[in-house]
């Protein structure tokens, strides 16, 4: 498959699913002029590469990168900034070390050697934050970091543009990824405090039944 129609694909099925009612789940908190200027500016500065000493950057990539610093900034709780930052980094480094493996020697793949890093990247951002804007931040940062080190350590030949149509592949592919894994998590946990509340009303009513047959 060509490079870009995966997002080309994602962004297709988001903006379906935003027109028919579903925008809350597909996008959050995120209001509808953030999603339009964001998209805007970034299929604007598509394809626009800007050399940083040895590094090959797309403006599209900076402008996603300077939206989830200021979005970072923005936090109002400075302890969850730093903690995103934080997983920002750990991020950069399981990405950085599975596309490291897969390009010194690639046999353990799970669905495809160009989406497995991000693959695993998403699942973990699902862990780790449940709302569409830190998972973007997380990725963001983690995505433009880890391409940047392997840019540095392998050279820019053969490997993702930072910002070009494999990059924002990969990234929207792990925001996916982030966004159902989340999904799942605050699922699994409706589920259980569902059955806490079963156990606690049984638990009442049978101490009822209890106090009356005394």
């Amino acid at each position: 498959m060509n490079e870009g129609y995966i997002a080309i694909w994602i962004i297709v099925v988001a903006s379906v699913l935003m027109a028919t009612g579903w925008r809350t789940m597909v996008t959050g908190n995120l209001s509808l002029r953030e999603l339009m200027v964001f998209g805007t500016g970034a299929l604007a500065l598509y394809g626009i590469p800007i050399p940083i000493g040895s590094l090959a950057i797309g403006l599209s990539a900076l402008w996603a990168v300077l939206w989830a610093v200021t979005l970072l900034i923005q936090s109002q709780n400075g302890y969850k900034a730093v903690n995103l930052f934080t997983g920002s980094i750990l991020l950069a480094v399981v990405l950085f070390w599975i596309r490291q493996m897969y390009l010194l020697d690639p046999v353990f793949i799970i669905v495809h050697p160009q989406f497995d890093a991000a693959l695993a990247a998403g699942l973990c951002t699902g862990l780790m934050a449940l709302r569409i804007k830190e998972q973007f931040i997380l990725l963001v940062l983690a995505f433009a970091g880890a391409e940047a080190f392997l840019q540095l350590l392998h050279g820019t030949t053969g490997q993702v543009q930072i910002g070009g149509a494999a990059w924002w592949d990969n990234l929207l592919f792990a925001l996916l990824c982030a966004k159902l894994s989340g999904g799942a998590v605050q699922a699994a946990d409706r589920i259980l405090l569902r059955r806490n509340e079963l156990k606690r009303l049984k638990s009442v009513q049978l101490s009822e039944r209890e106090g009356h047959l005394s």
